[in-house]
Parts: structure tokens; C-alpha cells; sequence
């Protein structure tokens, strides 16, 4: 009896599919040599990791690029992989050949990617060594690497959790030579190597790859062919662990919510719910066990999501075993917006229980689940959350899904933000019967709310006693809309900051569909000066259309570029705008500085501040180093163009206490060398101006010395 028919037939006594025998078919195919190692890239991925800007500029000291290499060379002295990244390749190429294994790499995966696009196969080796030594972290480095050797590593990647993401990721990039390299492991003697490689063909089949699985078997000969045949279109509901896992006595099916199967109202038994939660665990996201497709088709979305909510829950309530985490896998699997918007605030806080691994699949959950909704709270993690290694993977995520979109990163975030059931005209209204209230927001996008008699509230207000019936539900749909809008509104507002900072570029025909046709986006756009990139302003009228200063209609067309106007670049044009009503951030009112760069970051060295100015720098995208021994920070970072700001102090900040020094001593204020904009130039001047600095007097101890 089949899966389907045992959910059907409450009751049945039918044996389960885990428990049928299966065969296994003949070898036909001996192990041919690996092929070598090469680098395939894709498109501009080359140039793009060669150029990679890091946030953390090197900083030699005293030391020369000869000295650091032949250290490099040796694997003695003071070095780091970061720094080694950026030496020059007349120096760093002939060593790379016989320099040791790094023990230790700070910045590793950035580092390595420089490394690799800049000497690709002169690197390989070294790359390949660093990367297997310490894999968590730098695995996806050998995304663009392809060779025999590397097939037999991501398989046994497979079997490790926190590595099956790259490994699955290398096989659907290099999906022709891997499946070549795997059939004659799966065909070969009895053993391991090929139960995993048999494992793995079917799940490469089932995550779109049959024809190139079935080809690669077929490129061996027509008996191997068959035989990879059988293999993938072997039943699915049989590929299974050789072990399988038990239901936890805190998962008791009794005690879950109910589950119907759709167009009947009788509830399924608990054998059938156990049997659910069996598929669960036997399931994770990037690897769906087949039978909970039968599920989702028997049962209805919403009732499932609730479903896993409960049993998620239910795990963290029994203190989150790690044997039982797939039921977070089970929240990207059949989670919906619901399941998005309660898992996101969780995702925020576990890292402060020290539950990063935790958090890294509360992301993972939010890319599966897919919706707009689900990758709008991705986005605002990435964007926002401070833990490093936490937004970095969120930021990965978001990268991938706007490659498979031919997107970039920045277009995809305007496609996600939420319309929170607005109204086209960026309002909506709660009727409570009797009573009305109408939201809106101000500049900063802080809702404001009017009720029928044009009394102004900060919020809709509980339902009363003499409400209709429908009020409740009104108020429900309110206190959705602030927690959606709470996850966006901040970022929001940067977004469109840093947009004129960096002189984002859009077409006028993007900004009308994505941004002024948004009922949440037009409160921020109708309030900007805008710019055609030949220098005409404009603001959007209420009619949404492109106005001058005076109100006349300025002709912009579909296609011409557009951008958020910054002050530095307005000239005499400026004087006109200052009519403006407030706006979400300083723009045509923001001071503009024009000052020598050079002279006022020099005269700043050898002076000294309070750390909390350094700390408050942080508002203006200013961001400390990750930490280095013991915890360590001692410089200030902030993208500018196409280089990087950079402010060393001393003796720094501690990770776990930052203002564990009152006063901190400004070593050297830098930048990566290239000559800045106008724009770029005035914010970094702007942000210098805030630090207000004293003379060191001589009797100061905590301030003698340099990192």
C-alpha cells in the first residue's frame, strides 16, 4: 500500500515504507584516474573576487611587502592571510607553490577568493589545502574549483551538516563533471563510497539533474546507463537512512494540533500523525523526504504551517536537542508569512544565547519558505543584524536568490518591501462599526493614525464593548501591519540614504513600478529631491508624476537614469529645494563640506577622543574590525566609493566590553588611496567633524603606544 494510501486509510495496519527491502544492482563501471583540478568561473565572478573591497584595509606598520611575503614563505613571523591577499604578485606568486598551511586565517573565505581569482591555478593548491584544514566558514572557496578529487571531498560534505549547503551548491554548478566522476564510484564494488554516491545521484535527480545523472551514467556505456536508470527512478519514498529516527516522548502526535486531510472533516489518528512527523525528520531543507510532498498535497498550507509551528515550539520547549533540529528544517519546508514573521525576532536574539548554528538555519528556513514576505525579513537581517558571520550568511542568501532572479541584491529588495495591506494611496482604514480610524505615515514613516471625528492618535486603538463584530479582526490586522512595518521602516529609511551617499542608479520606469507605485515606498520617494543623471531635478507630485521646484512638469523619460539628488552635487540648483517639508533624513538641508581630505585626517593623528564618539560613529555606517586575539578591535571601518575609510585607534575596543577604555588615542586616519567624489569626500568630512579631539598630555599611560 502506498504512502499516500496509508494517510488516507486511518487505521491500516500497512507496513511503512521505511521498513521495505530494496536491491542493489551489479558494478559495471572500475574507478578511472580523477580529473586535475581546474577553476570555472562563472561570468565576471572572476574580476569580482579579485576586486572584492574589504572592509579592513591592511595596515603594514613598519614592516615592507618583501619582509611580510618571505615570513608568508617560511610560516614564520607576523602575517595574516588577509594581508598576504593583497600583496603584489610579483612577490606573493612564486611563493604561493611552497608556503605552509595557515593555521590560523583571519578573514579566510575573503582572503582565499582574492587569492584564488588573482593566481588561479598557481593558488589552487594552497587554496585547497587552507580551505580542507579548516573547512566551516571557507568551503564556499572552492565553489568555482571542479577536479575528480574535489567530487570525492563534497561528497563526504554531503554527510556533514554544516557543509551539505556548499556541497549541494558545487554540485548543481558542476553537475556534467561531477555526475562523470560519481558514476564509478556508484557502480564499483560494494562499500561506502558507493552507498554515498548512489545517495547522491538520486537526490542530484530529484533536485533537477536526472538527464545529466542519466547521461553520465550512458557516457559509460549503455549496461552502466541502465543501471544509473534503475538507480534514479527507484521509488522515493525508499531512499532512506539506514537508521530512522525516533520520535522524541515531548512530541507526543496526541498532543499536536490537529490534522484533516482537505474536503473531509474527520481528524487523522495518531498513528498517521506520527507517521508525519517521522517524514519530518527524516527530511531537511535542502533534501525533502518525497513522502511530505504527498502531505502537502492531502493537507491544507495553512493547517500544515501551524502544525510545524507547534512542533517547533514544542523542541525549543524540551531545550532544543540537537537530534530533533529538524523540526526548524520542517519551518522552511512547509512554513508560510505566519511562520516567517514569528521566526524572525528569534533569529535576531538566539546569537545572544549563543545559538548561532541555530540562527545560521532560522535563515536558511526564511530563504526556503520564499515568499515576499519571508526573503523581506532575510533582507532586513542582512542589512541590520550585528553579529558578522549571521548577516554575512543572510547576505549570501539574498545573493543567490537574485542570481536565480537576474537580479542584483538592491533590485530584489525593492520587489520585497511589504505593502502591508495598504491602499494605493498609502493609507488603509479599520472599521470597528460605529468608529473608523484611518492610518497613514509622517516622513520617517511613523504611522499616524485619524479617526472619523479628525482627532489624531498615535495608534488604532483596542475594541470596545460596542464595536462591531469585525473589530477584533480589524485590530488583529492592525497589529500586524506595526510588526511588519517595525521589520522594514528603519532600513527603509537607510536604504534610501544611502542610495544618494553612493549615487544609486535606477531608470525612471524602476522607480515608478517598484517605488512610487508602492503604497509604502511613495511616503519616503514623494518626499526626496530627485535627479536625472544630466543633472535636471524633480520631486513626484501627488499625482506622481515629475515636478520642478515651481510645480511644472519636468519631461523624464521611462528609460532615463535617475537618482536620490545628494547637496554636493546640486550647486545654485540647491537654493531652490530648501522649500521642502521634512524629510526622512537630512538631504537638501544636509551640510556639505568641501575641505582638504588629506589635511583634516592628518591633523586628527596623535590626538585623542572619547571612545563613545568612536562608538557613535556607528550611526553613519562606520564599523568596527571583526575581533582579533582576545577579542581586540582596533580600527573603525566605512565603505566610500570604491575604497575604504579607515580610523586606527589606541589601545582599541574589547568585543565583549567596548567601553572598557573612557579615551582612546587616534593613530592614523586613512583612506584606500583613490581620489573620492565630491559626495564621498564631504560624508567623510561630515563624519570626521563629529569627533571633537583634545592634545594627549604626558601623563596619560593608557593612551602611550600603537596598535
Amino acid at each position: 500500500m502506498s504512502l499516500r494510501c496509508y494517510v488516507i486509510h486511518r487505521g491500516s495496519t500497512a507496513p511503512n515504507p521505511w521498513i521495505a527491502e530494496t536491491s542493489e544492482s551489479r558494478y559495471f563501471v572500475s574507478k578511472a584516474p580523477p580529473a586535475p583540478l581546474r577553476v570555472a568561473w562563472r561570468g565576471d565572478e572572476q574580476r569580482q573576487w579579485a576586486e572584492a573591497i574589504d572592509v579592513y584595509v591592511p595596515y603594514l606598520g613598519r614592516r615592507d611587502w618583501p619582509e611580510v611575503v618571505a615570513a608568508f614563505g617560511r610560516g614564520t613571523g607576523f602575517w595574516s592571510l588577509h594581508e598576504i591577499s593583497y600583496a603584489p604578485e610579483h612577490l606573493l606568486r612564486p611563493v604561493l607553490s611552497y608556503a605552509p598551511t595557515p593555521r590560523y586565517a583571519y578573514r579566510g573565505a575573503i582572503s582565499l577568493g582574492r587569492l584564488l581569482a588573482r593566481f588561479e591555478g598557481d593558488a589552487l593548491d594552497f587554496v585547497l589545502r587552507a580551505v580542507l584544514a579548516a573547512p566551516a566558514g571557507q568551503a564556499q572557496v572552492l565553489l568555482p574549483v571542479v577536479g575528480g578529487q574535489l567530487t570525492t571531498t563534497m561528497l563526504e560534505w554531503l554527510g556533514k551538516k554544516s557543509l551539505r549547503p556548499v556541497a549541494f551548491e558545487w554540485f548543481d554548478r558542476h553537475i556534467d563533471s561531477a555526475a562523470s566522476d560519481l558514476v564509478p564510484l556508484a557502480l564499483g564494488r560494494t562499500g561506502p563510497s558507493r552507498t554515498l554516491a548512489r545517495r547522491a545521484l538520486c537526490t542530484l535527480a530529484r533536485r533537477g539533474h536526472r538527464d545529466a545523472v542519466v547521461a553520465a551514467g550512458r557516457s559509460y556505456g549503455e549496461p552502466a546507463g541502465a543501471a544509473i536508470v534503475d538507480i534514479v527512478v527507484a521509488d522515493p519514498l525508499q531512499a532512506l537512512p539506514r537508521h530512522i529516527p525516533v520520535i522524541p516522548d515531548w512530541l507526543d502526535p496526541a498532543l499536536l494540533p490537529p490534522l484533516t486531510l482537505q474536503g473531509e472533516r474527520a481528524q487523522l489518528p495518531s498513528d498517521a500523525i506520527r507517521t508525519i512527523c517521522t517524514m519530518f525528520s527524516l527530511s531537511r531543507m535542502d533534501e525533502v523526504y518525497a513522502g511530505v510532498d504527498i502531505v502537502r498535497e492531502l493537507v491544507g498550507h495553512p493547517e500544515l504551517a501551524k502544525f510545524v509551528w507547534d512542533m517547533f515550539e514544542r523542541w525549543l520547549r524540551a531545550g532544543a536537542p540537537e537530534a530533533q533540529s529538524w523540526t526548524l528544517d520542517a519551518l522552511g519546508i512547509v512554513g508560510d508569512d505566519d511562520t516567517a514573521r514569528q521566526l524572525t525576532p528569534l533569529i535576531r536574539t538566539w546569537p545572544l544565547q549563543s545559538a548561532h548554528r541555530r540562527a545560521a538555519m532560522g535563515l536558511e528556513a526564511l530563504a526556503m519558505i520564499g515568499s515576499d514576505a519571508a526573503l523581506g525579513h532575510l533582507w532586513s537581517i542582512s542589512q541590520s543584524l550585528r553579529f558578522p558571520a549571521l548577516r554575512a550568511k543572510a547576505d549570501k542568501l539574498i545573493h543567490r536568490i537574485a542570481d536565480e532572479l537576474n537580479l542584483t541584491p538592491l533590485e530584489l529588495a525593492d520587489r520585497l518591501v511589504p505593502n502591508l495591506g495598504l491602499d494605493a494611496d498609502g493609507t488603509t482604514t479599520f472599521d470597528y462599526g460605529d468608529r473608523t480610524f484611518t492610518l497613514t505615515f509622517d516622513h520617517e514613516l511613523r504611522i499616524v493614525v485619524e479617526d472619523n471625528d479628525g482627532k489624531v492618535r498615535d495608534r488604532v486603538p483596542r475594541p470596545g464593548r460596542t464595536d462591531s463584530d469585525g473589530a477584533r479582526e480589524e485590530y488583529r490586522r492592525y497589529t500586524d501591519l506595526r510588526k511588519d512595518l517595525e521589520g522594514v521602516r528603519t532600513e527603509l529609511v537607510s536604504r534610501f540614504e544611502k542610495a544618494m551617499v553612493n549615487q544609486r542608479r535606477w531608470t525612471l520606469s524602476q522607480v515608478r513600478t517598484h517605488l512610487v507605485g508602492h503604497p509604502l515606498t511613495w511616503h519616503l520617494c514623494s518626499a526626496l529631491v530627485w535627479s536625472t543623471t544630466d543633472g535636471r531635478y524633480f520631486r513626484f507630485s501627488e499625482l506622481r508624476r515629475p515636478v520642478g521646484p515651481d510645480g511644472r512638469d519636468i519631461e523624464v523619460a521611462d528609460g532615463d537614469l535617475v537618482v536620490v539628488a545628494h547637496p554636493a552635487t546640486m550647486g545654485d540648483s540647491l537654493g531652490s529645494w530648501t522649500f521642502m517639508p521634512e524629510q526622512p533624513f537630512e538631504q537638501v538641508r544636509r551640510e556639505v563640506f568641501r575641505t582638504d581630505v588629506a589635511a583634516e585626517m592628518a591633523a586628527l593623528e596623535g590626538r585623542k577622543t572619547t571612545t563613545d564618539q568612536l562608538l557613535a560613529l556607528g550611526e553613519r555606517g562606520w564599523k568596527r574590525e571583526d575581533p582579533q586575539d582576545k577579542g581586540a578591535q582596533i580600527s573603525l571601518n566605512k565603505r566610500l566609493d570604491s575604497t575604504t575609510a579607515v580610523i586606527m585607534a589606541f589601545p582599541g575596543f574589547n568585543v565583549s566590553n567596548p567601553r572598557m577604555w573612557g579615551e582612546q588615542k587616534i593613530v592614523h586616519v586613512f583612506h584606500g588611496g583613490l581620489e573620492l567624489s565630491v559626495i564621498a569626500a564631504s560624508e567623510l568630512l561630515g563624519d570626521l567633524a563629529m569627533l571633537e579631539t583634545e592634545p594627549i598630555r604626558g601623563d596619560e599611560p593608557d593612551l602611550r603606544g600603537e596598535p
